[in-house]
């Protein structure tokens, strides 16, 4: 038995209206950056920036031998 399909969905919560309207927000254009953002609150919580500040970005990441997601060669 799948618990998750005994759950029932409610239409209208909180929650699930929330979504909807930050997601008719982004649609429009409305909203900042997430990076914009996150940076206010680091400097903010004076929290020092990321070693790799954009890791979306096209420039070529720094290898870390501490990490274990990135490829053997």
């Amino acid at each position: 038995m799948n618990r998750d399909r005994d759950v029932p969905v409610a239409d209208s919560s909180p929650v699930v209206d929330a979504a909807r309207q930050a997601l008719e927000e982004m649609k429009a254009g409305l909203g900042r950056p997430a990076d914009e953002v996150f940076g206010e609150i680091r400097r903010e919580f004076s929290i020092p920036p990321t070693r790799d500040p954009s890791p979306t970005s096209d420039a070529p990441r720094e290898s870390d031998p501490n990490r274990e997601d990135q490829d053997q060669l």
